[in-house]
């Protein structure tokens, strides 16, 4: 098995699920109903209705996640929202972007968008609502934007796809992501299956068969899993696939808030569980550390400092499950 091997498999899974169609859908209704020329027009509650909300409310940054299906943002990034809203002057330099974006040529994008960045402060003044400003590109110029929200992913991408670009970790945030965008678009559209998917599709692909190692890795476990998949959910359904080898006796209870769930240890001792695509969402969430015992995630990512003041929290990364030589393959391998 190697990457056409997979390209090939996710090609032909693609083409069985009708979910792509649906995204495709649900994010032309959406620009077809938020014309960004009159997304200048929109008021704060337009923008963002804080409090309390009906179903029938028009919130622009709350829903060009959910109705797209592009994923709603949670956490910090709507904490930053809500005080980003608050400011006039930071609502008149969002106005400016979007202002700006419509006086842009598609073909030229990359470095038109830099280039107004960089001279008008944007990545500085727009920082808290940087995950809303990829998503409204992912939607408004779809065959030049990925719905990818974090530089580091679109990083580890080009590096899984054997992209030599070392130097992509020292451009600032907002280049990186340029930059990113247009290396893996470029890869996409050079390839002979790829090319004949829209952005959507490739993206799932890349979360979901990246890295390849993984879906080796998966394959050889025999795990029952035909791709990866390194958000949460794949993180509670290989949990809950091998709770028993990682020392527990049972599951006893999933939950919609936090934490996430309840296990009972080898020593019949109930563990609270939160499970996390990246360790550092523990923080970005805003969770107690006092509430949890385990932190069960994909990458684990959150640093010394901070796992020396919670000594007894323990973390579980399946990430591991690439290195034969783990302890958490090794766990898994025995019968």
């Amino acid at each position: 098995m190697d990457i056409e091997d997979i390209i090939k498999e996710f090609d032909i899974y693609s083409g069985k699920n009708n979910i792509f169609k649906v995204y495709k859908k649900n994010v032309k209704k959406f620009v077809d109903t938020n014309d960004l020329k009159e997304v200048l027009t929109f008021d704060k509650e337009r923008l963002y209705l804080k409090g309390k909300k009906k179903k029938e409310d028009k919130n622009f940054f709350r829903d060009i996640g959910s109705e797209t299906l592009m994923g709603t943002v949670v956490g910090q990034a709507y904490n930053h929202l809500g005080k980003f809203i608050d400011q006039d002057d930071k609502i008149e330099k969002f106005r400016g972007f979007i202002k700006d974006l419509l006086e842009i040529d598609e073909k030229g994008i990359y470095e038109a968008l830099g280039d107004l960045i960089t001279r008008k402060n944007y990545s500085k003044d727009l920082s808290t609502i940087k995950t809303f400003l990829i998503q409204i590109l992912a939607c408004y110029f779809p065959n030049k934007f990925l719905p990818i929200y974090k530089k580091e992913e679109l990083f580890r991408f080009i590096e899984n796809f054997g992209i030599e670009r070392q130097d992509l970790k020292e451009k600032y945030l907002w280049e990186g992501i340029l930059i990113s965008n247009e290396l893996l678009l470029k890869k996409k559209n050079s390839h002979e299956v790829m090319k004949h998917w829209d952005n959507i599709k490739f993206t799932h692909f890349l979360f979901m068969c990246f890295p390849i190692e993984a879906i080796i890795a998966l394959d050889k476990l025999k795990m029952g899993f035909k791709f990866l998949g390194t958000k949460e959910p794949f993180v509670v359904g290989l949990f809950s696939r091998f709770f028993d080898k990682l020392g527990f006796k049972s599951i006893t209870r999933l939950k919609e808030s936090f934490p996430d769930a309840e296990a009972e240890d080898e020593n019949v001792i109930i563990r609270n569980i939160e499970f996390e695509s990246q360790s550092s969402s523990f923080i970005e969430h805003g969770h107690d550390p006092k509430l949890c015992d385990i932190i069960v995630c994909w990458h684990d990512d959150l640093d010394r400092d901070w796992k020396e003041k919670y000594p007894n929290i323990r973390i579980i990364k399946f990430e591991d499950i690439m290195v034969s030589d783990s302890e958490l393959y090794q766990k898994l391998m025995a019968r």
